[in-house]
Parts: structure tokens; C-alpha cells; sequence
């Protein structure tokens, strides 16, 4: 009976541990996403701040255009 019993605990804590590093892992994962979309967010708006801004008479042009 008691071969059961530690074999039963055993059995949990294997299952346990398992579920463990499971978490561990998607965890890790998760924040290496998350990590790389802050890089490319910062990225992108350093490419926007390094662009000149438009001037009065280009968005005079763009408004007359249509585009804007």
C-alpha cells in the first residue's frame, strides 16, 4: 500500500514539475514577443523622428491635392 501511495506522489510531483517548466517556457517566450515588438516600436519612431517635418506650403499643396 505504501508502494502506491509513493509511487502516486511521485507521479504528481513528475506531472507537477513538468507542468512547471511547460509555464517557464511560454512565459520566456511570451516576453521575448514582447520584448521585439518594444524594439521595433522604437524603431519605427525613431524613423519617424529622424524624417523632416512638412512644411506650411507642402501641406498647402497636399490639402489642394486632396491627400490630406
Amino acid at each position: 500500500m505504501k508502494r502506491y501511495f509513493v509511487l502516486a506522489a511521485l507521479g504528481a510531483l513528475l506531472a507537477g514539475g513538468i507542468y512547471h517548466l511547460g509555464k517557464v517556457h511560454v512565459e520566456a517566450e511570451y516576453l521575448k514577443k514582447e520584448t521585439k515588438a518594444v524594439k521595433n516600436a522604437e524603431r519605427k519612431r525613431a524613423r519617424i523622428a529622424a524624417e523632416p517635418h512638412a512644411g506650411r506650403d507642402d501641406l498647402l499643396e497636399l490639402m489642394r491635392r486632396g491627400v490630406l
